[in-house]
């Protein structure tokens, strides 16, 4: 317990931190600070559920997406088996989701009518044993380009997650959308 309280607080550290250095405001600062600890929140309340084992992935994106669906299905596609997530992961994936879903909601496909994410995932056998394949996959939306500079969101995907998953984490900007990829170890 100890040890989760210490690394929730270095993550609020950090959340904080890095949003008041890339922030244009301090209302917006403030809102974004807002958002991504309500994300954190949303993975605590999930590994609260299950402390041992972490969450499922399925559990993990429901809960994530929940402020951003439009509850018709319209915006988001999202398949995969049950696969249960190690509490350290299931953080990680909680807050890169949050990321993901944020900037689309600014910038891309949840940005405009029309708009859709397909969020997918499967396990299949390759080096070492079994292994996870995540994709986030943004469709419709305005034709994306690479952004310019490297915000706190694009770093805790590609690095932190990366790390806490012991595989790779990548985003892509390609013209019809942003796309996410997981590929790790289970």
């Amino acid at each position: 317990m100890t040890h989760r309280v210490k690394n929730t607080l270095a993550t609020v550290s950090a959340i904080v931190n890095q949003t008041l250095r890339d922030a244009a405001s301090m209302s917006e600062a403030r809102d974004t600070i807002g958002a991504r600890i309500g994300s954190l929140a949303v993975a605590h309340d999930l590994l609260l559920r299950d402390e041992v084992e972490g969450a499922t992935i399925a559990d993990i994106v429901t809960g994530v997406m929940a402020p951003f669906d439009d509850g018709g299905g319209r915006l988001f596609s999202v398949e995969g088996p049950h696969v249960r997530l190690e509490p350290r992961v299931t953080l990680a994936l909680s807050m890169a989701l949050h990321e993901l879903a944020t900037n689309a909601a600014k910038y891309g496909a949840l940005h405009v009518a029309g708009g859709h994410v397909t969020i997918s995932w499967s396990v299949g056998i390759g080096e070492g044993g079994r292994r996870l394949a995540f994709m986030w996959e943004e469709t419709g939306g305005p034709v994306v380009t690479t952004p310019t500079r490297t915000g706190f969101g694009s770093r805790m995907i590609e690095r932190v997650l990366a790390q806490h998953m012991r595989g790779t984490a990548r985003i892509e900007y390609r013209d019809t959308g942003v796309v996410f990829t997981i590929d790790a170890p289970l």
